[in-house]
């Protein structure tokens, strides 16, 4: 991108102001009064003159034109879904050269931001003049609050960040007790929680073995014919669990 900058000459100068053109990344020195301008967006350029007298000169960094960006970002959205779950959401007006967006998570103690998920582009070959919308879901039970960001990639490796969004959790108040691990044959479950629940056995397939009411307090008998390691989701009208139960 290039840009125009012009500044106002010093309070006790004469003559017009002098006026520069440059490319984002380089810099300009004017050699009438000193001032070296680096072409960054947005910040302002400022000096004093004759040995601190307070003479000022300074210039603002403008747009002359604008150059398409790769990756036209139209809205980015964060929501908490359930005790364990957060769903992302965002949608873009235009893309080129996209590979994907990596989706970058970090905890509020957690000084670091890390990659926890890669969204393809849904441009064939990384180019669409339309709007394309995309998600991610983060199963993430932390109580605290959890800041998210995209990290969107060219074909070229180019990197390019979206604004951070912010989830704070919530309170739990489903607790599972399953026993024995690994089981059997059968195993039991307990939950504690104010309300009802339903237990969900899935094969390592995801089809549905079993599934049962359970009561809050009362052992429920779950039985498995097949060895193998099996995904037991207990779900509330607010709250789920996930427990991974290996029978032998």
């Amino acid at each position: 991108m290039t840009f125009l900058c012009s500044w106002m000459p010093a309070i006790h100068s004469q003559g017009l102001s002098p006026t520069a053109f440059g490319n984002a990344g380089s810099s300009y020195f004017h050699p009438g009064n000193g001032i070296t301008v680096e072409w960054v967006v947005g910040q302002m350029a400022f000096t004093t003159l004759d040995g601190g007298n307070g003479a000022v000169t300074q210039g603002m960094l403008q747009p002359l034109y604008a150059v398409p960006l790769p990756v036209e970002l139209l809205d980015f959205r964060a929501a908490r879904q359930s005790a364990d779950r957060v769903r992302l959401d965002w949608s873009t007006a235009a893309e080129k050269n996209n590979s994907g967006f990596s989706v970058e998570r970090r905890l509020d103690k957690s000084p670091d931001f890390s990659t926890i998920g890669f969204v393809p582009s849904h441009a064939a070959g990384g180019n669409s003049a339309s709007p394309l919308a995309y998600f991610y879901t983060d199963p993430n039970p932390y109580a605290g609050i959890t800041y998210y960001r995209l990290a969107q990639t060219d074909l070229d490796g180019k990197r390019a960040y979206s604004p951070v969004r912010a989830v704070s959790g919530w309170a739990t108040t489903l607790n599972v007790e399953q026993w024995p691990n690994p089981a059997h044959g059968s195993f039991f479950v307990r939950i504690s929680s104010p309300e009802k629940a339903t237990g969900e056995l899935t094969d390592p397939a995801g089809r549905l073995i079993q599934k049962i009411g359970m009561k809050p307090g009362n052992a429920e008998e779950f039985r498995v014919s097949t060895p193998g390691l099996y995904l037991l989701r207990v779900v509330t009208g607010s709250e789920s669990r996930s427990l991974k139960i290996a029978v032998q």
